[in-house]
């Protein structure tokens, strides 16, 4: 064999190697035929290369792991100049997975792509072949239909976290409920049932979560909500399609006790002697967010030495003010004069003033009167009409079987 047919050999076992390893997997035809089955991860054909698999430690740089597997620190550099728009590879963080890609077993190779797991929905994709290049990459997502439910035996948030289900969802169904139902009230043996749809990547939950259908049993009531969204109208109705968006949140805190409830004669706890408690008492940790419980003016940001300690009060309208006592810190863009909106974070529970613990006092004026919170009545919101209710009806009866209902369940008793 002459010398040039050897040359000629040795470029073709060249080619047929290097187009074994590669983002495609471009083989010959009859070879794509036979590993059709091939797994795709990351949009390679994973099973071509070698493939490496571990997570940053502790302190860990990327020119640290990339230096244990032959990357130079020059390239290393080009990576990170060239990946600054799109991925700041100094951001890495402990105990997040990588994986590296080889197309060879030769112990001196450098990888040919880094897959770096920024978060459970979205991965990095470093390709060191040509020129460096950084692209980041989303998980195909399935997005499922999950129920939950379960009896009250110590608080809401207890009975979603002993079986281990994300407190996330407690959030969440305590945010469909805020105009509706006090959850510093409810008592041992209310039951819910939650019907709610979440995304999930290779079959592990990440997040999104978005409750559809619901109801809660409090005593001998039962509060249903369902998500319902027809063109400019969205949110969560009632059974008979009435919006559960009320002018005032039920609390301004989300999850905490009540330790003092509206009396017209309660022995002071630091004074010890009686007097009025104008207001509800909600214990809960320093620190913890106090929201506005609607939507109004501040006319009251101050501080008053042996009483009510760091405090806010807001005006709604005509009819109504709310107070909000003892703040470790009012939020420091807070201003008299400004509007804010129901939600928003006004301050923040401590125990400044006269007061044994941290827990926010808080208190309703109505016509300059005070008046117990816990049963403060507020107009009905005004139900869909029409057509919306219809395709709401609809709606509503194709999502109760999630929670184990039927329209006939809805009707009242003669």
């Amino acid at each position: 064999m002459n010398r040039n047919w050897r040359i000629a050999i040795i470029l073709i076992i060249i080619v047929s190697v290097l187009s074994s390893c590669n983002k495609q997997g471009q083989v010959k035809e009859e070879i794509v035929e036979e590993e059709s089955q091939s797994r795709i991860k990351y949009g390679f054909p994973i099973d071509e290369y070698r493939v490496v698999i571990d997570t940053v430690r502790s302190n860990e740089t990327l020119s640290d792991i990339l230096g244990r597997y032959n990357v130079s620190s020059a390239i290393v550099h080009r990576l990170v100049e060239r990946s600054e728009n799109i991925f700041n590879v100094r951001n890495i963080r402990a105990d997040k997975q990588y994986s590296l890609l080889f197309c060879s077993d030769d112990s001196t190779a450098m990888p040919q792509y880094m897959i770096y797991e920024k978060s459970l929905s979205e991965y990095a994709v470093i390709d060191f072949s040509d020129s460096i290049t950084v692209s980041l990459e989303q998980h195909p997502k399935e997005n499922h239909t999950d129920v939950y439910g379960n009896t009250i035996n110590k608080s809401l948030w207890h009975s979603f976290v002993e079986n281990g289900e994300t407190p996330a969802l407690a959030m969440e169904m305590a945010s469909v409920y805020q105009w509706a139902i006090d959850f510093y009230n409810i008592k041992k043996g209310d039951s819910y049932k939650i019907a709610y749809t979440q995304d999930y990547v290779e079959g592990k939950p990440i997040g999104n979560i978005k409750p559809i259908a619901s109801s809660f049993t409090h005593q001998d009531s039962t509060y249903y909500a369902f998500w319902f969204q027809k063109g400019e109208t969205k949110g969560y109705f009632d059974e008979n399609g009435a919006s559960l968006h009320k002018a005032f949140l039920k609390a301004p805190l989300k999850f905490t006790r009540i330790s003092s409830k509206f009396s017209g004669s309660r022995l002071h706890p630091v004074l010890k002697y009686r007097r009025a408690h104008r207001g509800v008492d909600y214990a809960a940790p320093t620190g913890t967010p106090v929201r506005s419980v609607g939507n109004g003016t501040v006319i009251k940001k101050a501080y008053q030495r042996g009483g009510a300690g760091n405090y806010v009060k807001i005006k709604h309208n005509k009819t109504f003010t709310t107070v909000y006592m003892h703040f470790v810190r009012h939020v420091k863009s807070l201003k008299v004069g400004q509007r804010v909106s129901q939600g928003d974070v006004i301050g923040y529970v401590g125990m400044t003033g006269s007061a044994t613990g941290p827990h926010l006092h808080y208190g309703v004026i109505k016509n300059g009167k005070y008046i117990n919170p816990l049963s403060m009545k507020l107009p009905p919101s005004k139900p869909l009409k029409g057509e919306l209710l219809e395709r709401f009806m609809e709606t509503r009866d194709s999502l109760l079987y999630l929670i184990d209902k039927k329209p006939s369940d809805l009707q009242s008793p003669n």
